[in-house]
């Protein structure tokens, strides 16, 4: 599989006939055969692909099961079922996230309960949680954001004291480490997503991961109308939900998986040739990764000054052919969350900030150095003029 590809353009001219994307899945050619063969079989549900592929996750990544699903929100929103979190429960998860993180709270009936972020890594202040923590308190959601790792130990520690579960919302880190241990195998259930966005597609999927047998089991159940099969007969176990991977999607990850670790590797190197051009600016902030995560940046996302306008700027760099756009959002700034829970937004400067300030630049594998080198000096150009 080819990592690199000529767009053809224009870099150092006016015109540029194809956009610089923001992301680009790498569609290994051999997954069409693969394609062809289950559309000819026509066992497109059921099949040993989605097997095959919980096997090679769950080997890679480092847990005792994996249970595809058909996102990355229902692989959250299982795991919440699967807990038994219901009406009357709190969840802890971070404000600064992609809004299907509280979505799932909010749809089995519990409480979100938000915590600000960290700027440095925009993952949430582990030094705010403990205050968050009520005896109606089930589960802690912690958000790798980007590719990096939250900061895992404290969370732990905490959920243990207080006897809380953990549910990593993975869904940006697949393959990212904190001290050397692969995210989505720290809580008692890590999710990933699969969506064209992150570091491997099956174009919409999900998987979660556990070392829990019976949690494993329950959301097998769930994912499939809670059904199973005893002495030959359906027996429908638990009110479920079709939440099922499919056999093509199965093989388009499949073959991806293959290429994890050079995908990882062409991510890391673009980000590092965008850090050697945009670290000197005063106007740009680039990704810091504490000492404890191995970043894979699924997304590479920089903070501008505060006297930038940023949607200026991604209305500029759309001009110069580049697709940029926002980090994520700000659940508090959401009107559906901030008039139900009453959400004050001084207790989210940090992600407010995140939210108005961050851009997301183009990175996935098949971009060049040179396409990089555009987009780095395009950026510093367009901010030179808007602080003027």
């Amino acid at each position: 599989m080819a990592l690199t590809r000529d767009w053809g353009k224009q870099l150092s001219g006016i015109k540029i006939s194809q956009m610089i994307k923001l992301t680009d899945p790498c569609i290994p050619s051999e997954v069409y055969e693969d394609i062809k063969k289950i559309l000819q079989s026509g066992l497109l549900v059921h099949g040993k692909m989605v097997e095959l592929f919980e096997k090679s996750v769950a080997a890679c990544i480092g847990a005792r099961w994996a249970i595809a699903v058909n996102s990355g929100t229902s692989a959250l929103h299982l795991s919440l079922l699967a807990l038994g979190v219901q009406k009357g429960d709190e969840v802890i998860t971070s404000d600064f996230t992609f809004p299907a993180t509280v979505n799932v709270i909010e749809a089995v009936g519990a409480k979100p309960v938000l915590i600000d972020i960290n700027l440095a890594t925009f993952n949430l202040n582990v030094d705010l949680i403990k205050s968050k923590i009520t005896k109606k308190t089930k589960v802690i959601i912690p958000v790798h954001l980007f590719g990096q790792s939250a900061d895992m130990e404290p969370i732990l520690e905490m959920a243990k004291q207080f006897r809380v579960a953990v549910v990593e919302d993975a869904a940006c880190a697949f393959g990212a480490k904190y001290k050397g241990r692969t995210c989505g195998t720290f809580g008692d259930l890590g999710c990933f997503s699969f969506h064209p966005k992150k570091i491997i597609t099956t174009g919409e999927g999900g998987i979660v991961l556990t070392d829990n047998f019976s949690l494993a089991q329950t959301i097998r159940l769930l994912r499939n109308h809670g059904m199973t099969y005893k002495n030959g007969r359906v027996k429908f176990i638990l009110p479920g939900l079709n939440n099922r991977l499919n056999e093509i999607q199965a093989a388009l990850g499949i073959r991806q998986m293959k290429n994890l670790q050079k995908i990882i590797k062409k991510r890391r190197q673009i980000a590092k040739w965008y850090d050697a051009s945009l670290a000197e600016s005063p106007l740009v902030r680039i990704p810091s990764s504490p000492k404890y995560a191995t970043h894979i940046y699924q997304a590479y996302v920089v903070l501008l000054n505060k006297k930038i306008k940023r949607d200026s700027v991604l209305k500029a760099l759309k001009l110069k052919g580049i697709e940029a756009g926002i980090g994520t959002y700000s659940v508090h700034q959401i009107e559906y969350y901030k008039k139900k829970y009453r959400l004050v937004a001084d207790l989210f400067k940090q992600s407010r900030e995140a939210l108005t300030q961050s851009v997301s630049l183009p990175i996935h594998p098949n971009l060049t150095k040179a396409e990089v080198s555009f987009v780095a000096k395009s950026l510093l150009s367009v901010l030179k003029k808007t602080h003027l």
